[in-house]
């Protein structure tokens, strides 16, 4: 008899915290935060609160978060947003924006690209510290970022211009002097080749094939 008490009272203690977390009026959102934001955004924490489906007054345990993907969908900036809850009644919903690893211009604008290799944003003046790449295909894009960052400051900081025609085909012009680099492959033996060669103030460079580089 005893036993059954006890396994009553316990069944009980869990109907009253399923009552008290999901039905209850007790336990209702009743401030909503958004961090992650950084002072430059385009995004605002009103926007997003109005966009998530979460409300005033839902129950702390049911808060929606359906929705929630469906924000990184609407806003290409938004690399991930989760919900955070903190009892009694507080939401917050973490946003992390996604950070520009070039600017790329196509089509008359320069859009940012993000590590995804995929454009969140233009602009119309590409921030100072990002390379500015010619060409929009995402495998190429990515590849310019890759030589681009592989490439010591002296070097990297007096690029003029970077095109991106293909994945295999990256070229870039160092005053007036135009380099074809070929794919992101042998980048090491590249950069001492291409260090040599522009001693001899040629116009053209191409070291797609750094054992066997040719100038004009």
């Amino acid at each position: 008899m005893k036993r059954i008490r006890v396994l009553v009272a316990v069944v009980g203690i869990f109907i009253l915290l399923a009552w008290v977390l999901g039905w209850s009026g007790l336990l209702t959102v009743r401030t909503i935060h958004v961090e992650g934001l950084s002072a430059k955004s385009s995004l605002s924490s009103r926007q997003l609160i109005f966009q998530s489906g979460i409300h005033l007054g839902d129950k702390m345990a049911r808060a929606n978060t359906t929705r929630l993907s469906e924000l990184q969908k609407k806003y290409p900036r938004i690399e991930s947003v989760t919900l955070k809850r903190r009892w009694p009644s507080t939401i917050t919903l973490v946003v992390k924006e996604k950070s520009a690893i070039a600017a790329v211009f196509s089509g008359g604008i320069y859009q940012l690209y993000g590590e995804d290799g995929l454009p969140f944003a233009h602009v119309a003046t590409p921030p100072k510290d990002l390379p500015v790449i010619y060409g929009r295909e995402t495998a190429g894009v990515k590849a310019a970022v890759a030589i681009y960052r592989s490439l010591p400051q002296d070097l990297a900081g007096q690029i003029v211009t970077l095109t991106a025609r293909t994945n295999d085909l990256i070229e870039f012009t160092i005053g007036k002097t135009r380099i074809t680099w070929g794919s992101s492959d042998d980048s090491v033996t590249k950069i001492k080749v291409l260090r040599v060669l522009l001693k001899t103030n040629a116009k053209k460079i191409d070291v797609s094939a750094p054992l066997a580089p040719t100038t004009r």
